[in-house]
């Protein structure tokens, strides 16, 4: 499994800013909120086969990444080409 350039730019949005909403991403993305969920179900699923944890989406919709993990994730799959 990859990421292909949409995830890995919502999952870069996410890691960047921990507390974003999803209507944030959505807004600086030009993404709808089905583009979205099925987007974070993709980076889900590829943090899942990579042994990491997946994006929790809160109550509030605010997105739950932490920076340390974000920069383990980067850090893993910065060669990524699209």
């Amino acid at each position: 499994m990859y990421l292909d350039e949409r995830g890995y730019t919502v999952l870069k949005t996410i890691v960047n800013n921990p507390a974003i909403t999803g209507k944030e991403v959505e807004a600086s993305l030009q993404l709808s909120r089905k583009q979205l969920s099925y987007t974070i179900e993709k980076i889900n699923d590829y943090l899942q086969d990579n042994g990491m944890p997946k994006i929790e989406r809160l109550n509030n919709i605010r997105q739950k990444r932490s920076l340390e993990m974000g920069q383990r994730i980067f850090i893993r799959i910065k060669n990524v080409d699209f």
